[in-house]
């Protein structure tokens, strides 16, 4: 069984919409260790950074007091294995849009056949927005939400639930309705986001759309 994954915004020393990641743990632990209570992941990280090293971090990992950083987390029933990595933004200026036959996740895998298989199929673009049921959903690595000149929304059921996607609809930021690819042209503006990239930080017009 594939390892289950968090990638958690780490900036200037601390942990980002924390509360959000451990809900989808829960929603792990739900659908695969139904008999067992998840861990505590606050508790986890405060209790190795106070220790200052445990066998499951990665050689010469730290816990950063300063930038913005991807804490990357692998688990199954408990924590197995975390590392820093320094983030920086990849510049997505085009989209193609692929067709895929993935189920919605409420938790993130490890497993990204499907979604690598679609990401090939990009050609000269940056990135692909994947089709499910003729119905928009994620990038090959982020949620996203259309701009009617009104409101910003997102895909009702997307591939994966992000946590920055729970924070900005509980924050009522954005709002969630099934967005056919048809209907792109309606749009005028798309943002791509998840933990780490901030709603805003990378916008494109719906026209870098190809579809």
């Amino acid at each position: 069984m594939y390892p289950c994954i968090e990638a958690i915004e780490w900036t200037d020393g601390r942990a980002r919409r924390l509360a959000y990641h451990q809900q989808r743990i829960d929603a792990a632990f739900r659908c695969r260790y139904p008999e067992l209570r998840p861990f505590d992941l606050a508790a986890e990280l405060e209790g190795i950074q106070e220790a200052g090293s445990d066998e499951r971090m990665e050689s010469g990992c730290f816990f950063p007091g300063k930038g913005r950083y991807k804490l990357r987390l692998e688990f199954d029933f408990k924590l197995r294995r975390l590392e820093f990595q320094e983030y920086r933004l990849r510049k997505v200026e085009s989209l193609q849009a692929v067709a895929i036959d993935q189920e919605p996740m409420e938790y993130k895998s490890s497993a990204r056949e499907l979604i690598n298989a679609a990401f090939a199929q990009r050609g000269d673009c940056d990135d692909v927005v994947l089709i499910r049921d003729g119905l928009l959903t994620d990038t090959s690595y982020s949620n996203i939400a259309l701009f009617d000149g009104r409101k910003w929304l997102s895909p009702r059921i997307p591939l994966l639930y992000g946590t920055r996607r729970a924070y900005l609809i509980d924050r009522g930021q954005i709002e969630t309705a099934d967005l056919r690819l048809e209907d792109i042209g309606r749009f005028q503006l798309l943002r791509i986001f998840n933990a780490l990239i901030g709603f805003g930080e990378l916008e494109l017009p719906v026209s870098s759309v190809r579809l």
